[in-house]
């Protein structure tokens, strides 16, 4: 039986293969939630799907069984697609698809992490060339992603989604299965990368309550949120951000209409769309977003001064998400063109949430414990 989710959750993202010490860091900060990053679905020359990417297992195993000795229970996940990342093939069955996922999963308890990951991420997205196919989610695949979410959740796993913001949106009813479009907001149309609510359509066909979270990526390039909270002068509405979120978590849990009919060949009547903010989590970019600058305007990826968020939090009602998450742990400690100081956003999630209450202070993990993971590391690359 699978350890519930944390009350509250604040989720940080490995980067592309990380296993180090930051993930110690990150954890001892605040984050109660790691998505290890992250598995290709793909099928071999046979046509036989095969499972690839992803971090070292052994080191995976090392860090949960640190954490777990230094009283920091945490869960992990493990995300499968991530930008410009293979889309699962329809061409195999959803069950061939789940047994090449199982037997990862025993891959993973085979080398030391009891019961193998708590679950599955979805982040499954789109491609840097306009001409990749990965730029379109054809209804069969989106019917395999909520299928294989089906047979994960009957078979004990946790089952998440991380869409763009633009490919889950409660700000339009438009619903398109590319997501080669310039933002709906009206601001960038030079940029030509969203989508239209086609995680949506995974949410309508999949069986009531498969997913577990759904982590909405406000860090998107150029994205409503960035657009709503941008000043005018820049192209922005000027909203602030305690009303932002509290309207967006609002819109969010009563439900917008999709209009699936808009893409007959998915077969899906329009309906209301909603997450409850049970299963709600927002996303957030930390250093990364202020590289290059954007002092003067807004940040291509949405940045949140940590201070404001903690303000923002606080004004909240009690209709908040159910927690928070950030993009990536290997970036944490970045200097910024947008903070004076690097920025820790697992410390400043843990200031907003409490997730691990006094022990966000960095050192918290323990030296030793960085060390042997420093060590690890060195085996794995040497």
């Amino acid at each position: 039986m699978r350890r519930p989710l944390p009350d509250t959750i604040a989720m940080g993202y490995a980067d592309w293969g990380e296993c180090d010490a930051k993930i110690m860091t990150a954890a001892a900060n605040g984050v109660n939630v790691i998505v290890w990053f992250a598995l290709s679905m793909t099928l071999d020359a046979s046509g036989v799907p095969h499972i690839g990417g992803g971090p070292n297992l052994t080191c995976v195993a090392k860090t949960a069984a640190d954490l777990n000795s230094q009283g920091l229970p945490t869960h992990h996940l493990i995300s499968i697609g991530g930008w410009n990342g293979a889309h699962p093939d329809p061409a195999a069955s959803a069950d061939a698809w789940w047994g090449a996922l199982s037997a990862y999963d025993t891959a993973a308890e085979a080398a030391g992490l009891p019961g193998g990951f708590d679950g599955i991420d979805w982040d499954i997205e789109g491609n840097d060339s306009p001409s990749s196919t990965s730029n379109h989610f054809p209804p069969e695949e989106l019917r395999l992603l909520a299928r294989i979410s089906e047979l994960a959740k009957a078979n004990g796993k946790l089952v998440a989604m991380v869409p763009a913001q633009s490919y889950l949106d409660a700000s339009t009813s438009e619903f398109a299965l590319d997501v080669l479009r310039a933002p709906h907001c009206g601001w960038h149309d030079e940029f030509k990368y969203h989508g239209r609510n086609a995680y949506a359509a995974v949410l309508a066909l999949a069986k009531p309550d498969t997913f577990d979270l759904v982590s909405l990526q406000l860090y998107e390039s150029w994205s409503q949120a960035n657009c709503m909270l941008s000043s005018p002068a820049h192209g922005g509405q000027g909203v602030g951000l305690a009303a932002y979120l509290d309207g967006l978590v609002r819109a969010m849990e009563t439900g917008w209409r999709v209009d699936f009919g808009l893409e007959p060949a998915l077969g899906l009547p329009n309906q209301t769309v909603n997450v409850p903010a049970s299963r709600l989590l927002l996303g957030l970019g930390n250093g990364w977003t202020g590289q290059g600058g954007c002092v003067d305007e807004p940040c291509k990826a949405l940045w949140v001064e940590p201070e404001a968020l903690k303000t923002a939090w606080a004004a909240l009602g009690s209709r908040r998400a159910r927690g928070l998450f950030f993009w990536d742990i290997g970036d944490e400690g970045l200097a910024s063109g947008v903070a004076a100081e690097p920025i820790y956003l697992a410390r400043t999630f843990n200031e907003v949430l409490g997730t691990r209450g006094t022990r966000g202070e960095g050192a918290a993990a323990g030296g030793g414990a960085k060390n042997e993971m420093v060590e690890l590391q060195n085996q794995i690359v040497s």
